[in-house]
Parts: C-alpha cells; structure tokens; sequence
C-alpha cells in the first residue's frame, strides 16, 4: 500500500510514498514492479480532502522518509528507538497530519492465511493489537475508486 504524493501532470511522473525496506518515494513505475504478476493495484482516493492536502509530500519529506520499515505491524513500534512504519500505517499517519478523513483504528486479526502468519511472526503473532491494514481503507463511505493500474 503507498500514497501518491506528487503527480506531475506537465511530465507525466507519480511519485508514492511507500514503506517497504524503509519509508521513501519511488516512481509509480518502481512502485508497481513490486506487484504480482497479474494482479491489479487498486487506486483510491479520498472523497473530502483538506486544506492541507497539497503539502502531504513536504510534510512526508521531513517527518517520514527514511523511517525503518517495521515488519512487526504494530502501531507506534520503534527499532533502535527510531519509530518504525509499516504501509497502511504510513497512508494512515500522512492522511490524519494533513486532516483527511481516516478510517478508524482496529484490532488486528491474522486470521485470514493464519498458516502464513504463524510462520511469519514465528507463532507470535500479535493478535488483539490496534492497527490499521490496507483492508480498513477500502471503505466506500470515506474514498472513491479511481481504478486499476
């Protein structure tokens, strides 16, 4: 999951913040090579924006990139004592600083490919916790649907 943080119309460039590795902004086209081949990237936005919205990228640049990525999925964690950002948890923080409409946080559930998560989390995984998961942001109420890439 990433975030369009500047679209260029002039040259045609989107760049996206994205967590993964570490908090950065690649090209739509770097973003997009990680996707499974054949699968589809749904595009979203927000049916309300605020005032703030237009500095989402300045505000990405100095506070969030560059930040671990925390393959832990827990909100708040830090590794080294430097706050640490997994995906849905850096569109969640980028929407909320800017003042746009969020979906509320959730206990996280690994209940969907638990096989998976088990052997991820080395059968610790942190059921029960608040999070956020790219899932919450696929609300109709609070975001439209743009389309497929």
């Amino acid at each position: 999951m990433g975030i369009v943080l500047e679209n260029n119309k002039s040259t045609k460039e989107v760049t996206v913040g994205e967590a993964f590795i570490k908090v950065r902004a690649v090209s739509l086209s770097e973003y997009l090579s990680k996707t499974e081949k054949r699968k589809k990237v749904k595009v979203m936005r927000p049916k309300k924006t605020s005032n703030r919205f237009h500095i989402l990228k300045k505000y990405f640049i100095s506070q969030l990139e560059g930040l671990p990525y925390d393959r832990e999925f827990r909100l708040n964690n830090s590794i080294n004592g430097i706050e640490a950002i997994y995906c849905s948890e850096l569109v969640y923080k980028l929407l909320t600083w800017t003042g746009n409409t969020t979906p509320d946080l959730s206990i996280m559930l690994f209940d969907v490919n638990r096989d998976y998560w088990e052997k991820y989390f080395r059968g610790n995984v942190p059921d029960g916790e608040y999070g956020i998961s790219p899932s919450d942001f696929d609300d109709e109420n609070l975001y439209e649907f743009v389309g497929y890439l």
